[in-house]
């Protein structure tokens, strides 16, 4: 009876091995490592990526981009040592729907075209990383950004007097957005008149009256949109005199 019992307890003990062995690469695996247990393989490892960041590039031909960056990712545990292949890089609205996904970057850093977004907008982007053996980290916690408002296509000047004259422009588009337009009135290199005007709202255009002006003198009108002090478009600009003063 004993020697039964003790035969019975050798199977239930091998069994367990057999199971330990089977379900082993499992757990590991779910990890992203391997053990190995009679498969001679490592998977490679590493932590997901980090340091997201999206900046509008300054230089003059690359203005119209921005940049999407985040560190560099190294996988350890790969067979021949660091085996990062690419990048996986998926841009959304804020509210999750799907803009754009790139794959097979090799550096850590897309620039994607201002063009190819909506101005006055919110956006966000995730990355992973992937091995050569296509083990891949998850994906990134989501970094958001702003894309600044366009400028006035136009400014229009009108009536027109030796100290002042009204200055007008179509709102913008998504222009319930902005907090503000910003006016800048200079004479040479001085500042004569500065505003923040509210957006208007008759007729789909903003305008403002610049006073503080002397008869006959050329100035140099500027008004760019604002969402905020962040995320504010280039400056629309034009030049106009004012009305000689009368001799009469």
């Amino acid at each position: 009876m004993r020697e039964e019992q003790k035969k019975n307890i050798s199977i239930l003990s091998l069994v367990v091995v057999v199971l330990s062995l089977m379900l082993a690469p499992v757990i590991f695996g779910s990890y992203g490592v391997y053990a190995g247990y009679g498969y001679g393989y490592v998977a490679c490892t590493a932590n997901d990526v980090s340091g997201l960041n999206a900046k509008r590039l300054t230089k003059s031909n690359l203005k119209n981009k921005i940049a999407l960056r985040w560190n560099q990712t190294s996988f350890t545990g790969c067979e021949s040592g660091d085996q990062l292949d690419y990048y996986e890089v998926q841009l959304r609205r804020i509210n999750g729907a799907l803009v754009q996904e790139w794959t097979g970057i090799t550096t850590e850093r897309k620039r994607i075209s201002i063009q190819d977004l909506q101005r006055n907008r919110s956006y966000k982007f995730k990355v992973r990383a992937v091995a050569t053996d296509g083990e891949t980290t998850s994906w990134s916690l989501y970094k958001s950004f702003r894309t600044s408002p366009k400028r006035p296509n136009e400014i229009n000047v009108s009536n027109k007097k030796t100290n002042s004259v009204y200055a007008s422009w179509k709102n913008v588009k998504r222009s319930r957005l902005l907090t503000h337009y910003k006016v800048v009135v200079k004479k040479k290199n001085k500042v004569v008149f500065s505003k923040n005007v509210k957006k208007g709202l008759r007729k789909d255009k903003t305008g403002v009256t610049i006073t503080g002006l002397k008869g006959d003198s050329r100035y140099k009108l500027k008004v760019r949109s604002v969402y905020s002090r962040k995320y504010r478009s280039n400056f629309k600009r034009r030049y106009f005199r004012t009305l000689a003063e009368s001799l009469i």
